[in-house]
């Protein structure tokens, strides 16, 4: 179903990719995937357990607006909250999967995982203690969010664990709405999340309309909220983290930068 994009990808990264994952590709019917599935990283991450809820093979053209790509690092999946899911590329860990946290929970200051998650889990504590260690990687160190799944992809997808609709509860109905919209990246789906959920609306995770923009490279939206006068608050720090350079020069042109 895929031959002919496997090929292409294979032909830019000058080696052939695991065949249990060109295998896999291959007889999906469809990217996304029914049920999601959860799955264990193996180490310590500010958020729990990963979540994979399509699966595919990225666009070859594509790869070069892909900023992870020149690290080595190629997206095969992700999920409705941004997370994405990547394949290593790199000559030390060939096959091995990671997990994006496209929240960037890593920068977090521990106040906000204790007023947003009252009942703070065991896992998320302990990896606060050890980021005070400094036994996790800091900012400005590679691959920073990136947190291993797999050493295969073989691996990978032996420890899926199917979610329940109930999972579905774990992010509200108006964040997803407003996600798709903004996702959109359009003058259009900008002015609807405006005039449904209003100027000041704060994600599931407090992030403003500003920064969920920034976080998802909608440059589009990010210059309608800017003209209509919204804060852009970290904006820019999440489009540094990301190295999402068209937000960052939007946000220098508009003299926003902190």
């Amino acid at each position: 179903m895929y031959e002919n994009e496997l090929k292409e990808i294979e032909s830019i990264i000058g080696k052939a990719l695991p065949i249990e994952f060109k295998t896999y590709v291959n007889k999906l019917e469809d990217d996304w995937l029914e049920p999601s599935y959860s799955f264990p990283l193996k180490e310590p991450t500010p958020f729990g357990s990963g979540v994979i809820e399509s699966l595919f093979v990225p666009v070859a053209e594509y790869l070069a607006e892909d900023e992870f790509f020149e690290l080595g690092m190629l997206c095969i999946g992700n999920n409705m909250f941004g997370c994405g899911v990547y394949l290593s590329m790199r000559e030390e860990d060939f096959g091995a999967v990671y997990y994006w946290d496209h929240e960037q929970r890593c920068f977090w200051e521990d106040e906000v995982f204790y007023r947003m998650f009252p009942n703070l889990s065991e896992g998320i504590a302990n990896y606060l203690e050890l980021r005070k260690k400094r036994k996790v990687l800091q900012e400005g160190e590679s691959l920073v969010s990136f947190y291993k799944a797999a050493d295969s992809f073989v691996e990978f997808i032996d420890c899926w664990e199917p979610m329940d609709d109930e999972s579905d509860e774990e992010i509200s109905d108006d964040y997803k709405a407003v996600l798709e919209l903004v996702q959109q990246n359009t003058l259009e789906g900008g002015k609807k999340v405006i005039s449904q959920f209003g100027k000041n609306y704060l994600s599931d995770y407090q992030h403003n309309l500003c920064e969920l923009a920034a976080i998802f490279n909608a440059v589009n939206c990010l210059d309608y909220f800017i003209e209509q006068g919204l804060e852009t608050g970290n904006a820019f720090t999440f489009a540094e983290n990301n190295n999402h350079t068209k937000i960052l020069e939007l946000l220098k042109t508009r003299g926003l930068c902190p």
